[in-house]
């Protein structure tokens, strides 16, 4: 797998496109202009992702990596996993010169050029994922509730719109 050229100098690792697209506009919205934000495509990529992004030739340009993982069923499982796979990706670039810090817990900022945090949504050792954590920031919400009375409606209907 070959990553796009590096162009920013902070790298945003998620898992796949619908997250790319999610921190794209919110990076765009907070006025972010030095992140570049790259698409694994399926977490179990993150190794050989990084293996490839330390060979860059702009690598040296890096200041900061982020790396954003859903944590499905387990956020600590999750952790374990994508510290497996800095250290992985550690041994196999070793040679390089070129070494992942790999924090201790997430959200923790390590290393130096690049530094480097892991971010497990939806966040407080919660299982789940980005969107547990969109549903619960927009669940008081007015719109919310005409959502929930729309899928309420066509149950009652006789259209069954939830599995």
């Amino acid at each position: 797998m070959a990553p796009d050229a590096i162009r920013r100098e902070v790298q945003l690792l998620v898992e796949g496109n619908d997250e790319r697209n999610f921190f794209e506009a919110f990076t765009r919205h907070l006025q972010l202009p030095n992140v570049q934000i790259r698409a694994l495509d399926g977490k179990d990529r993150l190794r050989e992702f990084l293996e490839t992004l330390a060979g860059a030739t702009a690598f040296r340009t890096v200041k900061r990596i982020g790396i954003v993982r859903d944590a499905d069923e387990s956020a600590n499982g999750t952790f374990q996993s994508v510290r497996t796979s800095l250290r992985n990706a550690n041994d196999a670039i070793r040679s390089s010169g070129v070494e992942f810090p790999v924090p201790d817990h997430p959200e923790q900022l390590v290393g130096e050029q690049p530094a480097l945090s892991v971010m497990v949504l939806p966040g407080d050792g919660q299982a789940g994922m980005l969107e547990t954590l969109l549903c619960r920031t927009f669940a008081e919400d007015d719109v919310n509730r005409c959502i929930d009375r729309f899928f309420q409606c066509a149950e009652e209907s006789g259209t069954p719109i939830r599995q």
